[in-house]
């Protein structure tokens, strides 16, 4: 019995731990947009290195997006975009 309520004890414990994105500015494009990525999600690798990136939409990139996209309603209501992107870092 005391094994089945530690097991359920632990469980509970690590189903509880949750891992937030640490978002830094780093920079606003032609557009006005501003851009961000997760310091908590880059991997570097020999030659490369991932890492998620957030773009927060201007109305101008909104209504670009949704002409580009007529039949995604979704577009309408979102604020953000997020891509992983993947830099060749021996080129750079």
């Amino acid at each position: 019995m005391q094994k089945i309520i530690l097991a359920t004890m632990v469980l509970m414990l690590l189903s509880s731990v949750v891992y937030g994105a640490d978002w830094k500015y780093f920079g606003t494009d032609a557009d006005g947009t501003d851009w961000f990525y997760d310091t908590q999600s880059i991997l570097r690798g020999q030659d490369t290195t991932k890492v998620w990136a957030k773009s927060i939409f201007t109305d101008k990139t909104k209504a670009s997006y949704i002409k580009e996209f007529p039949n995604q309603p979704v577009i309408e209501n979102a604020s953000y975009d997020s891509v992983r992107m993947e830099i060749n870092c021996s080129k750079i």
